[in-house]
């Protein structure tokens, strides 16, 4: 059963209540800044901050397979994180996809449209 009136006890929860809110807050900055796909990447980093926390808090040894877990993890969101070209890759637009001029519609017209000439809305 657990004391209550724990000194301990009560200061874990206020450190996870109060971390553990500004951890959520950074967390949906973050999404919102670089987008969700961008910001799941960098959930593989939490095994690693376990790794430098577990020798500084509970004293365990890192061993040979955590220091290549942590070199795949860092390799894998460094691949998916990088820049392979310095620029985006054109579409290529094919005879089905080109437009004629007479299909076109003038840049006034285009203005608040997709490529497939609809109505984009502002939220």
């Amino acid at each position: 059963m657990p004391r209550l009136g724990s000194f301990t006890a009560w200061a874990v929860v206020v450190y996870q209540g109060v971390l553990g809110a500004v951890a959520h807050i950074w967390w949906y900055r973050a999404v919102q800044v670089v987008g969700p796909s961008q910001a799941a990447i960098f959930t593989n980093l939490q095994p690693i901050v376990g790794i430098v926390l577990a020798p500084l808090l509970v004293g365990e040894r890192i061993g040979l397979w955590q220091i290549l877990g942590t070199a795949c993890v860092l390799a894998g969101v460094g691949l998916t994180t990088a820049r392979l070209s310095p620029r985006p890759l054109r579409r290529r637009q094919g005879p089905a996809l080109a437009r004629s001029k007479a299909d076109s519609a003038s840049d006034a017209e285009q203005k608040g449209r997709n490529r497939d000439g609809v109505r984009l809305r502002a939220f």
